[in-house]
């Protein structure tokens, strides 16, 4: 079978798209358009998802903090956190060949996906605060007046006790006063009439600040369970998590018995070939240069560097051999 070595023409820059996956683009040009049309698309997907991302993150964090540096900086922070642990994630998919039998939902694939979906699921819940931001504005503000009255409530509340034992105490003294036509309740009256007046404004102070900064709040806590309630969200939180799972699913489907695979698993192991042969040079190299002696890489292993296949252990011989060949013959040769 025969493969095209240029890529089809309806794409766009291919070799900086699928490096993104950390893809070998000359391989794919020998492996076949199917695949490079798989993680070409999956690379479109990523890019995708990490404008989405950065504008969800970007609107909630907004929602949180009214800064835009800090708006600005943790958007693209935690845009550019999600987005490197899922490429990773992906590629860790993409480089592990799975034998033949193999389960593809085993322990280790089953904690990734649920954390691609994990992450999917929270973009999509940011992503719906802002496509709903003008019904959850008039929610908001409905309840922002609730609050705000119900808070007014609870302020009186708290002062009532007081102004009531004010109020009390400023009609026995000035009852007194007028009964026996006395002065002697005058400076009391008065001290009472400035505490009232102090409580007064003190209370009014208390309004103007819970207005001011139940107005400032976005409500993001309620804005969620608000959101939440419409049929909407739950549809795009469920696209927002096939959306994240789709770049995975289209490298991770791929056989590992496909050309790609295969090529790059040669190129890949040449690469550690060449690497360890000069390693082993260099190593005798320098202990003949240093020391004049000759000297041999020792392994346990029969496939070094890749130590996949451990040598047999041979079988042990008895103390009397082991005289005669290290003790004996020593002696008889020296």
């Amino acid at each position: 079978m025969t493969f095209s070595r240029s890529s089809p023409t309806w794409m766009i820059k291919p070799r900086r798209f699928v490096s993104l996956l950390g893809a070998e683009y000359e391989l794919m040009k020998e492996s076949g358009d199917h695949i490079l049309v798989r993680f070409y698309l999956a690379s479109i997907l990523i890019i995708l998802i990490v404008m989405i991302t950065t504008a969800g993150i970007f609107y909630a964090i907004e929602l949180l903090f009214h800064n835009w540096l800090a708006e600005l900086s943790l958007s693209l922070f935690f845009a550019l956190l999600f987005v490197i642990i899922y490429i990773f994630l992906v590629n860790t998919f993409a480089k592990e060949g799975r034998p033949s039998g193999t389960k593809i939902f085993n322990l280790s694939n089953s904690i990734r996906i649920v954390f691609v979906i994990f992450i999917g699921a929270i973009v999509a819940e940011t992503t719906s605060l802002y496509i709903f931001e003008s019904t959850l504005d008039k929610e908001c503000s409905v309840y922002k007046t609730a609050v705000i009255e119900r808070h007014q409530q609870q302020l009186l509340a708290y002062f009532k006790p007081e102004f009531k034992l004010l109020q009390e105490r400023f009609a026995f003294c000035s009852d007194q006063r007028l009964r026996y036509h006395t002065s002697q309740f005058d400076e009391e009256l008065t001290v009472i009439q400035e505490r009232q007046v102090r409580l007064q404004e003190q209370l009014q102070q208390l309004r103007v600040r819970a207005v001011i900064d139940i107005e400032r709040s976005s409500f993001f806590l309620y804005r969620i369970e608000k959101v939440n309630q419409f049929w909407m969200t739950r549809l795009l939180v469920l696209i927002g998590m096939v959306l994240f799972v789709l770049p995975g699913y289209l490298v991770f489907s791929i056989s590992h018995d496909a050309r790609y695979f295969r090529l790059k698993k040669q190129y890949e192991c040449s690469l550690i070939d060449r690497s360890y042969e000069n390693y082993e040079q260099r190593y005798v190299q320098l202990f003949a240069e240093q020391w004049n002696a000759r000297v041999k890489i020792f392994s346990r292993y029969e496939d070094p560097p890749y130590n996949k296949r451990r040598k047999e252990m041979l079988p042990a011989d008895s103390m009397e051999s082991f005289i005669r060949v290290h003790v004996l013959d020593k002696l008889t040769n020296s």
